[in-house]
């Protein structure tokens, strides 16, 4: 995604770089929320196997 942009122009290239690293920065701020959240514990039967 990025090589085509860069090679489009000043304008283009400044452009396609700041919407990549926008991408990066919501991916990190994704996975950040995501490791902030309570683990889900679910109920085990009491008849169940433990593997």
């Amino acid at each position: 995604m990025l090589t085509p942009g860069v090679f489009g122009g000043f304008v283009t290239a400044r452009l396609a770089i700041g919407f990549w690293m926008l991408m990066f920065a919501a991916l990190g701020w994704s996975l950040f929320v995501e490791s902030r959240r309570e683990p889900v514990v679910e109920a085990v039967p009491l008849g169940a196997r433990v593997a």
